[in-house]
């Protein structure tokens, strides 16, 4: 099992926080309540959708090269 510092923890669980509140809140009530009072937000009123683009191989290439994708990322 990895141990993580307490900083790496709190960089962990900050992310989660911003980024999958809901389930946050769900699993862990009390780390979702601190990170609350840290940070002066409550996420879960947030309306937070993932968006998703698909990438075809024609696509430009999303790291931004400005080749297409079949030709920089794909290979």
């Amino acid at each position: 099992m990895v141990q993580l510092t307490k900083q790496e923890f709190f960089a962990v669980a900050s992310e989660y926080f911003f980024e999958r509140p809901k389930l946050l809140a769900q699993k862990h009530p009390e780390l979702y309540k601190v990170l609350e009072q840290i940070f002066n937000q409550d996420m879960r009123k947030r309306n937070l959708r993932k968006t998703s683009k698909a990438i075809g191989r024609n696509s430009p290439c999303p790291c931004g090269s400005g080749i297409k994708f079949k030709k920089c990322c794909d290979k």
